[in-house]
Parts: C-alpha cells; structure tokens; sequence
C-alpha cells in the first residue's frame, strides 16, 4: 500500500494483490542497479537530466549507479549512446573508476546534443538512450531506455514548453476499468492514453498515484505532458 491518506479520507480504491507486469531480472556480478531496490536518493539505475535546452543545444548529464558483486576490484567505464529517431547517433564516456568488491558507485557522463529534436505534445520526439557499461572492451551490463529532451517552465503567467507559452488543456485518468480493476494490460494502458489524445488533450493527470509504466511510455510516445501524482 502506498503512503497517502486513510483509506477511509478517499474517495477511490487502493487494490491489493500484484496488478502489473513481473520481471525476474537475472544480471552479471558487475551490473546496473535497479532503482528502487538501489534507495540511492535521484540516483539508482539510470538518471537522465538536461540542465541546458535550448533549440540550438541540449547539454546535461546521464548518471548510472553500478554495482560490483564480484569477489575481485574492478576498473570500469561506462557508454552512453544517445540515437534520433532519423538514426543520427551521440556517443559518451564516463572516466574509468574502480569498484570494490562489494561496492557501489555513480558513473556520471556529461551529454551534449547539437540541434536536438525537442520533445512537444505535437512532436514527441524521442532518443533510443543505450548504456554500456565496459570492463576493458567488453561489454559487461547494457540497458535501453527512450527519453525525450524539453524545457518545462511555469511563471505567474502561462506555462512555457521549450520557451513558448503553451496552452494545457487537461483531463484525470485513473488506472481501473471494470472486471479487472488495475490490472490492466500494457495495452489497454496505451488505448486509454491513446483516446485521452484523440480527444484533444495535451496533458493528463494520473489520479492520484503513480500508474503503469507502460502508460507513462504511451504517454511520451503519443504526447502528453502528465503530472505523476502522490498518493492522495
């Protein structure tokens, strides 16, 4: 159950049982942690962030926490390859590190995107991100991950979306449907996320929790600015 208000305070169901999709996910000594099971604060798994957006340059950094459940100290890089839709491919290199065994450590490796293809609900685009993590040439651990680049503002005024005002025009979803109650399949997450956007919409908010992965990727695949909310 999720922090949030008693149960009795709300006016929908909290479900119990396991409602999403199962991974067993089998991994090397030398991996990319998970990033809730990793409790590193904005740090576990794979954090991607841009600081500087603009239509001429994206620059940030994309930061991975790597773990050594090797009996041996190990010397370690990590690549980051950032793919366009049209296929125009950016490669980066984080310094060599070394981990003990046992330990952990962030890898962090500075990105910048010449002329990037920005991220709007009219042209979501998005970036294939592919990390590698290296020991010597060998390719240890990798994982893929899509991600799209935006600038999000919000003054007194208006909301800027990439430095122009956009006008947000939004509605609630909730992640239950009749029978199944929320366990939906990534399908059907994609056809509500799918008809929120063929009605005109340009922003969802999830009411009021946090909902399937596989709708939040829908969301960024179709266009839709969604705020991801705390439970109650």
């Amino acid at each position: 159950i999720p922090p949030g208000k008693p149960l009795a305070d709300l006016d929908f169901n909290y479900y119990g049982g396991i409602y999403r999709n199962v991974q067993l996910i089998k991994t090397g000594p030398v991996h990319i942690s998970d990033p809730v099971f990793a409790e590193e604060v904005n740090g576990g798994g794979i954090l991607v962030h841009f600081d500087s957006i603009s239509s001429e340059k994206a620059s940030g950094f994309v930061k991975v926490y790597g773990v050594n459940d090797a009996k041996t100290l190990k010397e370690l890089q990590v690549r980051v390859t950032l793919t366009s839709k049209e296929g125009k491919k950016s490669t980066f290199l984080t310094p060599l590190q070394k981990i003990s065994s046992g330990g952990e450590e962030h890898f962090i490796a500075e990105v910048s995107v010449e002329d990037p293809q920005l991220w709007n609900p009219s042209e979501p685009n998005l970036y294939d991100l592919h990390v590698e993590v290296l020991e010597g040439e060998d390719v240890i651990d990798d994982e893929h991950l899509r991600t799209g680049i935006r600038k999000i503002e919000l003054t007194g005024d208006a909301f800027f979306l990439n430095e122009k005002e956009l006008f947000v025009n939004g509605t609630n979803r909730h992640q239950e449907y009749p029978y199944v109650g929320y366990a939906l399949s990534d399908e059907a997450n994609y056809r509500d996320a799918y008809k929120i956007k063929e009605a005109g919409f340009n922003f969802v908010r999830l009411s009021h929790y946090p909902h399937a992965t596989s709708f939040l990727q829908a969301a960024d695949e179709l266009g839709l600015l969604v705020m991801n909310a705390i439970p109650g």
